[in-house]
């Protein structure tokens, strides 16, 4: 069965400073796919589990972490995909304080 995913949040704003989780969950697909997050800007493949809710956890964010986060899961029924925006603002924005 085709991997179904669900990603939280679809777009989010976070401050400086501050630590952000994207969330990635299997809600569908046998057998087990394979998770990864990955940067959409260059590729670069920051997790990859067979959990079932993935997370790509950032500690302490910056203004570079600005962008896309995909999430794909494979299995032998196919690959699927989702994206999540990634908004970092000044840790100086009034609300950032």
């Amino acid at each position: 069965m085709l991997p179904r995913l669900k990603v939280e949040p679809y777009y989010q704003t976070v401050c400086e400073n501050k630590p952000v989780t994207l969330s990635c969950v299997v809600e569908e697909g046998t057998p087990q796919p394979v998770v990864i997050w990955i940067r959409s800007s260059d590729g670069t493949e920051l997790v990859k589990s067979q959990s079932k809710d993935t997370k790509y956890r950032i500690d302490k964010v910056e203004k570079y972490h600005t962008g896309n986060y995909s999430c794909f899961a494979t299995n032998a029924a196919g690959n699927v995909g989702k994206t999540v925006s990634l908004h970092v603002e000044s840790k100086y924005k009034n609300y950032c304080n």
